[in-house]
């Protein structure tokens, strides 16, 4: 299974840090997940939530303030806010995953027109939870990968319904589903129509081994995970 840092190693650094990221390439996972926010002017900062007060010492929201303003933002382990173009500076040592926050289409616009020409453009996959914003992205810019987020446990026969009419729209073959949806029915859903299929865990989840051997048992092709370094070693033992 494809090892993928989730917000980068975020329990030895601040969650999507440049710190974080550094760890996690040096810990050997392969791929980065991480969020973009888009700033008032346009600028593009990588956080989880649109408000700062989750993971820097100051108060406010993204959305709302410049690029100049948020320059001057550190995370609680005093690095500044990191940009989208620091992260893109870490290709190709390390392939990424961008998640768009939001519903934004402002978001979708602006990446294009910073990764659109990139060397690198085959190591980045984009995501996102709001179908709009990869139906966006796919006309924008059909050529970079595109992966659809599910969390959400509606009854199966919704749940599989709704997916598959999601995946045909965005037209992706990758599916990033919560890891906790993992099952029989679930994973026969999926290889029917042979998806790519990277599960994810919240970030107060994902214990090391605890759910690991079913996504093992059912084919999962990688896992977003909050223990890189030891979810990395745990897949080796394996085969």
């Amino acid at each position: 299974m494809k090892v993928i840092a989730h917000r980068g190693s975020n329990r030895k650094a601040p969650e999507n840090s440049m710190k974080a990221f550094e760890i996690a390439i040096f810990e050997g996972a392969s791929r980065i997940e991480l969020d973009l926010q888009l700033s008032r002017d346009g600028a593009i900062f990588i956080n989880h939530d649109d408000s700062l007060s989750h993971t820097t010492t100051s108060k406010g929201f993204i959305s709302k303030m410049t690029a100049s303003e948020l320059a001057g933002i550190t995370l609680k382990n005093l690095e500044s806010l990191p940009r989208l173009e620091q992260v893109l500076e870490l290709l190709p040592q390390i392939e990424l995953n961008l998640e768009l926050k939001g519903t934004n289409l402002a978001l979708v616009e602006a990446l294009v027109s910073r990764i659109a020409d990139h060397p690198q453009l085959s190591k980045i996959l984009v995501s996102s939870f709001e179908e709009d914003m990869l139906v966006h992205l796919k006309k924008l810019l059909p050529s970079v990968s595109r992966a659809f987020l599910w969390e959400n446990p509606l009854p199966q026969m919704k749940f599989f319904d709704r997916i598959k009419r999601s995946m045909e729209k965005i037209e992706t073959s990758i599916f990033h589903p919560d890891c906790s949806l993992v099952d029989e029915s679930f994973m026969a859903f999926v290889k029917l129509h042979s998806w790519t299929t990277y599960t994810w865990a919240p970030m107060k989840a994902d214990i090391p081994k605890e759910r690991w051997p079913v996504l093992k048992q059912f084919g999962v092709d990688g896992h977003c995970t909050n223990f890189p370094l030891e979810f990395k070693l745990w897949n080796e033992e394996q085969k």
